[in-house]
């Protein structure tokens, strides 16, 4: 993997972690669950279970 390629790796992972935040940072000032679609159902995301993972070159949430 080239090194812009883990630059951009690394810059979106910042941009996935700090968006996540913001959006669980709102609902627990509005005091709702917050839910995702994950594989075609829907699911509870905990704020305290919520981590960023990599896996395979792929930066998503994990619940």
């Amino acid at each position: 993997m080239s090194r812009k390629t883990k630059d951009m790796d690394a810059m979106a992972a910042v941009a996935i972690r700090d968006a996540l935040a913001k959006v669980v940072a709102e609902n627990r000032r509005r005091k709702l669950p917050l839910t995702l679609w994950r594989n075609g159902k829907v699911a509870l995301l905990l704020a305290s279970k919520v981590r960023l993972t990599k896996r395979k070159k792929a930066n998503y949430a994990r619940i």
